[in-house]
This record gives structure tokens, sequence and C-alpha cells, in this order.
């Protein structure tokens, strides 16, 4: 039965039709500064840095856990939850261990062609559920002069032609590790959406579309915001579509993401870091060709970025 409803190309069909001509539209948006990013681990990964999943083992190891007895015992929060009753100290400490940029990942940092075009598409926003500082730090080492939002108050420092990194689920940083979140209580307190930082996301998505890069969409609270979001732009009579990359094809999630406004394109690499790269050379060469169009004398509106 599946066979015979793959054939009649039912999943692919709505998926992989005007994959180009989709490209082509998000690459022009980008090239319009009206487009933005939301990166999640699988960015971070390129760098060896871990995933969800190698996070909460790591937890577990500390609490004297092998990985898949500790897996076993509920949800990825909900075990974090558990990690951080018994022991916050050690929590806190293996974030600050695990997302510290040593020497060796600076350099590899420095070379990497993902975060070179990450810079050089040059989304006037960026959201990130990402612990690590990755992003700033990459665009500190080339000169690019950008806003970090925190908390409510960065939002003063925000200037136009400056992009803003917005740490969607919290910062390290000494003075801002209040704000991480990791348990399972912390992403329900998140869930009332009454938090500036899912107000500006859901005013940003009325705004803009936005590519999500490294990111599987699986965190509910993200969700249920994109839910909000389009349900105002509907309400609104203008549709705003959503893009995501993602490495490995699957045709029933991606027939449900079009459903929700959202398109999807996938690789063909084995080698996800190898699939996002060659995605995102794809995506560049299109938007400078739009820039260059532009530049030659093609008129295009620009938004300014004043957040809220």
């Amino acid at each position: 039965m599946a066979d015979a409803y793959k054939k009649e190309g039912s999943p692919m069909s709505h998926s992989r039709v005007g994959t180009e001509e989709r490209l082509d539209d998000l690459a022009r948006f980008i090239a319009e500064k009206q487009a933005i990013l939301f990166v999640g681990a699988g960015i971070s990964a390129s760098l060896k840095f871990p995933s969800w999943k190698e996070l909460i083992d790591k937890l577990g190891g500390n609490l004297g856990y092998e990985a898949d007895l500790f897996e076993a015992y509920g949800e990825y929060m909900m075990l974090a939850e558990y990690a951080k009753l018994k022991d916050e100290k050690k929590v806190t400490s293996e974030l600050l261990n695990t997302f510290q940029i040593t020497g060796d990942i600076k350099e590899k940092l420095y070379s990497s062609r993902i975060y070179e075009i990450l810079k050089e598409l040059d989304f006037p926003v960026i959201y990130t559920t990402n612990y690590d500082s990755l992003l700033e730090e990459y665009y500190s080492h080339s000169g690019r002069e950008f806003t970090v939002v925190r908390n409510s108050s960065d939002m003063r420092k925000i200037r136009s032609g400056k992009p803003r990194i917005m740490k969607f689920h919290g910062d390290l940083g000494e003075e801002d590790r209040d704000s991480i979140v990791l348990t399972e209580s912390q992403y329900f307190a998140r869930m009332d959406f009454l938090h500036f930082m899912d107000i500006q996301l859901q005013a940003d998505m009325l705004q803009y579309p936005v590519l999500f890069l490294g990111y599987s969409l699986s965190d509910i609270n993200v969700k249920l915001l994109m839910y909000l979001a389009r349900k105002r732009v509907n309400e609104h009579k203008h549709a705003v579509s959503s893009y995501i990359y993602t490495a490995t094809p699957n045709y029933v999630r991606e027939e449900v993401f079009l459903k929700n406004n959202i398109i999807t394109f996938t690789g063909n690499e084995e080698d996800k870091e190898k699939g996002t790269q060659e995605f995102l050379e794809n995506l560049l060469k299109k938007v400078l060709k739009y820039r260059e169009s532009r530049a030659s004398g093609s008129s295009c509106g620009q938004r300014e970025d004043t957040g809220i």
C-alpha cells in the first residue's frame, strides 16, 4: 500500500515540484534582506559540538548512568530536569565545558565554509536555540558588526544595518545563565509565549520568511509559535512561507510541513555536513545573482530592522 502511494507521487509531487523555483524565491528574499535565519544544533555539529541527544547522554554520564539506560527513563527534557535536580552545579559546569570555544574549535570555525556562507548571506536577523557562541565568534573574527540579543534590554542596542543574533534558548554568559532553556520546567515556562523573545519571534515571522537550518522543528514551543504566527498571517490575508533544509528526506514530514506553509529542501548526501554545505553554496550562488541584478539597476524594496 505504501509503495502504491509513493508511485502515485502524492507526497513527492507536492513537496518536490518547483524546488528550484522555491529556492529562487528564498534567494530573492535573502538578497532583498527580507528573510531571517533560524539556526539549530545541526550547524554547530559541523564543528563537533554535541547534538541534543549527546548532551543528555553527557548529563546522564555525570550521574553514573550508561547512555542507553538513562535515555530509557524518559524524554530528553525530563532527563535534563532530573540531572539539574540531582546536581545543578554539575549541569552548569557540563554546559560551560561542552560549549567552550577552545583554540582548536576556533581554528576549525575560522576555516568553516558553512559559517562563511552564513555570513555572506547576510541575514538581518538570526535566531538560534544553540547555547554556544560560534556565530558571534565567527562574526567578530571576520569583522562583521552585529548585536547579540539575550534579554529585552538588548533590543535597545539594535542599529540599522547590523544583524541581530537572537539567543532564543538563552546564553551561557555569566550574567545570562538564568535565561537557559534546557529542562522540562524551563520549556513549560516558555509555553505561555509571554517572554519577550517569543513575542519578538512572532513579530518577525509576520514580516519575514524564515529559513531553518540544522533544526528538526522538534521543540514543541517553537512549533506552536510557528502555528500562532501563521494564524495571524492568514488572518491578515498575506501568507509568508517558511523554509527548512533537512539532510535526510522524509516525504511524510515534508507533506505535513507544506500543509503548514513550510517548504522543505532536502539533500542527497549521506554526509550531513557536506549536504548542508552544498545546499548553502547553491543558495548563495542564487543570492549573489540577485544582488548583482539589483546593483545593475533592478529596484527592490528593503526593510529596515527595528525589532517589534
